[in-house]
């Protein structure tokens, strides 16, 4: 089971909520490793390489000490009744109480094209992310049903490890 996503983001004053109802969440966690065998002399080399059991020692280091959370996710957004707590500074001419699946999707892209880091809350948990990518797709079988758009993102989350003793 997937839960919803909150992207929230202040821009010149202006607070912009957005509910993304997922279907897919992938979490992907990197590190930049690199590979390193050290050369080695003529001196402790075999002269027949092909008959030698000597194999030259590799290390794997962590030249960077940082560490990158990617988040990607697949969900769509829709016409959205708010909760009463809910701050009318984001309901963008929207009816009070109310969110537009067309009111979502312009403030999504605000929160994309501002830039910097935004909120995003999964699984109760608050993170402080940028995002990489975003796709909006328009998903209204006809102008009969509710206006849903297919929304796909990519967030990044980075830091410096600590120190290893």
């Amino acid at each position: 089971m997937t839960s919803n996503i909150v992207l929230s983001k202040t821009i010149a004053g202006t607070s912009y909520q957005v509910t993304i109802f997922t279907t897919r969440v992938e979490e992907n966690l990197t590190k930049a490793l690199t590979v390193f065998t050290p050369p080695t002399s003529t001196a402790n080399q075999d002269k027949d390489p092909e008959a030698s059991d000597f194999e030259p020692t590799t290390y794997i280091i962590d030249l960077l000490m940082k560490w990158e959370y990617r988040i990607t996710v697949d969900g769509y957004i829709a016409d959205e009744t708010l909760p009463a707590a809910a701050p009318d500074t984001y309901s963008s001419g929207d009816a009070p109480g109310t969110q537009t699946a067309q009111t979502k999707r312009t403030n999504l892209r605000k929160i994309f094209t501002a830039g910097g880091t935004f909120s995003l809350v999964y699984d109760g948990v608050t993170y402080t992310m940028d995002m990489d990518k975003l796709s909006i797709t328009d998903d209204s079988a006809d102008e009969g049903t509710a206006t849903k758009y297919n929304v796909k993102f990519t967030a990044v989350q980075g830091q410096n490890m600590p120190a290893r003793s």
